[in-house]
């Protein structure tokens, strides 16, 4: 049995996230960035109620394990 997630009418299903995502923090990023496109760390701030302090780590993991693509300012799911 499957998972699902929705954001704006497009399911997701949890279950599809790689498996080296391991803290909740990890996974709610990289779940947006790869159902958003892209986002700035302001956007990624503003939307999922997260502090930069918290962000860059994760998104430094996300990067390090090949995830996410960092383009000038905007983050995007690899």
């Amino acid at each position: 049995m499957s998972t699902k997630a929705s954001y704006n009418h497009t399911e997701v299903a949890i279950d599809d996230l790689p498996t080296e995502l391991e803290s909740s923090g990890s996974k709610l990023v990289y779940l947006y960035l790869d159902l958003t496109g892209d986002a700035t760390i302001n956007e990624l701030e503003a939307t999922l109620g997260m502090r930069k302090l918290a962000l860059y780590p994760v998104l430094d993991t996300l990067s390090a394990a090949g995830l996410v693509e960092r383009d000038g300012e905007a983050f995007t799911a690899a």
